[in-house]
């Protein structure tokens, strides 16, 4: 068959298509540079290879790179190179030259279009749940969210990439998915309130923003490891505080080259020795400091740093992952309240002593301890980088008893570790007294009636809570979905929870294909809210919902729900002396 110039010019474009492709994986966030280097090849005259460096703030290396794997689709001359005239509308539409923003972190400009953007996030921001005294939140201005919003698009390649917010009081997130919907946005925070706000406002206004749980003292959540590729936080202004949230975030961080993690941060004019002691600890955790950019960001508040901080921008070198991987969760990070920097010298109780009365010294189980203080023979932060869902092998012992004091992290990591699937034989955990207040310490919590499905509970007033492994033979029909997601804690929730189903409808004598079963689940919660989701991740609202869901559960084509009346009811604990 001859080949006609329409032929050749489908083969071209495929061609460039394959190759943007490839540019794009490649390059990462750092792919829109490339794209301002490829729309300056699609100009209207030729470009040298000096103009084409200036031009992008590419270096030249990766100017001759990329020219020659450009070679087939351009002309060379004697002033330089341009792309091909057949070739320029498919390499523009193909690297957005329309949509490239000035490189620089600057304000938006004046336009319509932002002016809007700022209207909605005060819109946004009036929404907030109030400000926590002892999370150190100091709420941004809506401008500030902006600016954020735009300093990003500007300056990395969101599209097809993934985000991830440490904390969000200030709605960045939102901000930047109203600016760029084509990035994937996690936002990670402690505060359940928070991510319930940022959760409505996504779902209500369609954004590509999904949320999970964590204390970062004591972990970051194990579906984001070396799984983002752009970190974002404004962490607490102490240096311990800064070293936890930077070291959570170059572990979520992809291990390729071009990944980012900036944060907030500035010192009273009067405390220099603070400033250096966070440069210290940027150094230390091998991050290279690609720009500091004083007042950056604006609060309603921060007075004594004169209601402004600075945009730290950094880029993790080979040695930033081990960095990390050695810093253990630190429980003193904020400026104010009991946890404050000021206060990690203070006495406190001995926990795991106490928690011993409930462990005979004839029951001949190896026991295991884990806190969160520098003496504890195992530390929590260890503990859950090392067990499923994350597992590295695993640092507990097959069968040992698990006493565990959770006091100084979210008292809801008492049935979150349990949710893990821990191999032990029981599990003893001492948790704060915000578990009263937060209404987690009771045994008809929706949680710990799925927890229930594995572990015989009991619970001693509202601080220690005692779970014992149920063999499977004791569960009833009715929790058998339940027990089949805890026995299987490296599967994500979505792919573990549709196995259940169908393995329950076998056993009682239907079949039940996996696409129904995803049917099923989706009747029952929104599959966006557990996609690559672990159980023990999710927010407490997807949770609970996860768990009535589960526990109501039948397996059959369509859906249908039933009231769970016949739980294992909790134990009550005895002492041991």
């Amino acid at each position: 068959m001859p080949e006609t110039d329409a032929y050749r010019g489908v083969a071209d474009d495929d061609a460039l298509v394959r190759l943007v492709d490839e540019l794009s994986t490649e390059h990462g966030l750092e792919f829109i540079t490339t794209r301002r280097l490829l729309c300056l090849l699609a100009g209207t005259r030729p470009t040298d290879v000096a103009s084409l460096v200036r031009g992008t703030g590419a270096s030249r290396r990766r100017v001759e790179e990329v020219l020659a794997r450009l070679t087939d689709h351009l002309d060379d001359t004697a002033d330089g190179y341009r792309v091909r005239p057949s070739a320029v509308p498919t390499l523009r539409r193909l690297a957005r030259c329309d949509a490239l923003l000035p490189a620089g972190f600057t304000d938006p400009p004046p336009d319509r279009r932002w002016t809007q953007l700022r209207e909605r996030m005060r819109v946004a921001a009036a929404g907030l749940p109030p400000s926590v005294w002892r999370l150190d939140h100091v709420p941004a201005t809506a401008d500030t969210a902006v600016r954020r919003a735009y300093a990003l698009w500007a300056n990395y390649e969101l599209a097809g990439n993934h985000v991830l917010c440490l904390g969000d009081h200030d709605l960045t997130s939102i901000a930047l998915t109203l600016v760029s919907p084509e990035v994937a946005v996690t936002v990670v925070d402690i505060d359940e309130r928070i991510l319930d706000h940022i959760a409505t406002l996504a779902d209500d206004w369609r954004l590509p923003v999904r949320c999970a749980f964590a204390d970062l003292r004591a972990e970051l959540p194990p579906s984001l490891r070396d799984g983002v590729d752009l970190v974002f936080t404004d962490p607490p202004y102490t240096p311990a505080g800064i070293e936890l949230f930077l070291a959570r975030g170059v572990g979520a961080l992809r291990r390729r080259r071009g990944g980012r993690v900036l944060f907030c941060y500035s010192h009273n004019e009067r405390q220099p020795a603070r400033g250096l002691e966070v440069q210290n600890v940027v150094s230390g955790l091998h991050l290279a400091v690609e720009g500091v950019l004083p007042r950056f960001n604006a609060f309603d508040g921060a007075e004594s740093i004169g209601s402004h901080s600075a945009l730290w921008i950094c880029q993790p070198t080979a040695n930033a992952w081990p960095a990390a991987e050695r810093r253990t969760g630190a429980v003193a990070i904020y400026t104010r309240g009991r946890q404050a920097e000021e206060t990690a010298a203070r006495p406190v109780a001995s926990v795991p002593a106490r928690l011993r009365g409930y462990v005979p010294l004839d029951e001949g189980a190896a026991v295991q301890l884990v806190g969160t203080g520098d003496g504890a023979p195992l530390s929590l932060d260890t503990l859950l980088r090392t067990e499923p869902p994350a597992g590295q092998g695993g640092l507990v012992r097959p069968g040992a008893v698990l006493l565990a004091d959770l006091t100084e992290v979210h008292p809801s990591y008492a049935y979150r570790l349990l949710l893990r699937g821990l191999p032990v034989r029981r599990a003893v955990f001492a948790v704060s007294a915000q578990a009263r207040k937060l209404g987690l310490h009771a045994a008809d919590h929706p949680v710990w009636r799925l927890v229930a499905a594995k572990y015989r509970l009991g619970f001693d007033g509202a601080d220690v809570i005692d779970a014992t492994a149920s063999p499977i033979e004791e569960v009833p029909e009715e929790l058998r979905t339940a027990r089949y997601v805890l026995d299987h804690p490296k599967a994500r929730l979505a792919g573990a929870w549709r196995e259940a189903l169908v393995a329950q409808a076998r056993r009682q004598g239907r079949v039940l294909v996996k696409n129904q079963a995803r049917q099923l689940i989706a009747a029952s919660v929104d599959p966006r809210s557990i996609e690559d989701r672990y159980l023990c991740e999710l927010p407490e609202r997807v949770l609970g919902a996860v768990a009535r869901a589960m526990l109501a559960a039948v397996a059959v084509p369509e859906p249908v729900s039933e009231p769970v009346s016949d739980i294992v009811p909790a134990q009550p604990i005895v002492k041991h002396s």
